[in-house]
């Protein structure tokens, strides 16, 4: 005897794609009478007839929002009772196709559950929760992430205990780089990336100039960027005349990658008794040197597999888009729940 939530799934699925095909159907009636109207206008029709066409297309735009709110409502039916049978029906042909579907229509439906939030000016941080507890993620894909970063970033270490942690299989990570590494690539780049993390940044150089000899040829800004960190390190070791002649005999010979800028603000240190507390004090940090080795681990990648094969990880990628889309909410001064602490995952209301 088959399992009568089947059949229930069969109808619930049936209903939610015919609404969403109604919708699809609204929305191109609607294009088709705006084109009307604009034809109309370019043809010099009188305004009674003007006016008619814009109340079709006013009765057409008055049918969305309901539509939109039936799929929702049908959808939230399908996605409750699909996560309540998964684990009993995961197989079944009908589930799948549900679940299918509800992945297909997940991101506009999440679009519009999210604009009526943001719009209502009783929408609160806990609701903003609710929705997002509500969203389908799953946790095979975002291991899948977690484990792209670390392999790209050169984390071996973290990458071989996360891949037992979480029991990834790390021909589905390759599928989504679209590139495989060997093993000793990757112990390379991480020598080449922890050289420079402790600030030794001869080792760093001379490791590139050995595993990679074309790297600093085609990449002199990044030449430029080695040097200026080394000089970076006789500053932070108090190496001042070592500092000065590297500056002078080093910074300035290869005229076409040097940052003039970049330069300036490094030699400024000297001129303070505490460089760890003066305005570029930023020069200092470790972060400086992170983002410096993460320039080269990318180039490196680029100079083995080509720039089209190795992208910039699918995560780093997602939180950029994130602080964009952050941005541009911010500059049209659109209310809405802003991540504000990353590490924390800490949200708060945008002023």
């Amino acid at each position: 005897m088959s399992d009568p939530r089947i059949n229930q799934i069969r109808i619930k699925t049936g209903v939610l794609k015919r609404l969403a095909k109604e919708k699809v159907a609204y929305e191109k009636e609607l294009e088709r009478e705006k084109a009307r109207l604009e034809t109309m206008k370019t043809n010099n029709k009188d305004i009674y007839e003007l006016n008619k066409q814009q109340e079709i297309i006013n009765e057409t735009v008055m049918l969305l929002p309901d539509c939109q709110k039936r799929i929702n409502v049908a959808f939230d039916d399908l996605q409750k009772l699909v996560k309540e049978s998964e684990f009993d029906l995961n197989e079944n042909e009908i589930f799948q196709t549900a679940k299918g579907i509800l992945q297909e229509l997940i991101m506009p439906i999440m679009s519009d559950k999210t604009s009526e939030k943001l719009n209502d000016k009783a929408s609160s941080i806990s609701e903003w929760l609710t929705i997002l507890s509500q969203m389908s993620l799953k946790r095979n894909e975002i291991n899948l992430l977690i484990m792209d970063y670390l392999i790209s970033e050169g984390f071996k270490e973290a990458a071989e205990r996360f891949k037992t942690e979480a029991n990834i299989d790390t021909e589905k990570v390759y599928e989504i780089k679209n590139y495989a590494e060997s093993n000793e690539q990757i112990d390379q780049r991480i020598a080449v990336r922890s050289a420079i993390e402790n600030g030794n940044i001869e080792l760093a150089i001379r490791l590139i100039n050995d595993y990679y000899p074309e790297l600093i040829d085609n990449n002199r800004n990044i030449y430029f960027k080695l040097q200026q960190q080394q000089l970076i390190e006789l500053i932070r070791n108090h190496n001042i005349e070592e500092a000065l002649k590297f500056a002078q005999e080093q910074l300035g010979v290869d005229g076409n990658c040097l940052q003039l800028e970049e330069l300036e603000r490094t030699l400024a240190l000297l001129a303070f008794e505490k460089p760890e507390t003066s305005p570029y004090a930023d020069l200092l940090h470790t972060a400086h040197r992170q983002h410096l080795a993460s320039r080269i681990n990318e180039a490196i990648l680029k100079d083995q597999f080509g720039d089209d094969e190795t992208p910039t990880p699918k995560l780093v990628t997602l939180l950029k888009l994130l602080l964009w889309t952050q941005n541009e909410l911010e500059n049209k001064k659109v209310k809405y729940t802003k991540l504000v602490d990353l590490p924390q995952g800490t949200f708060a209301s945008s002023e």
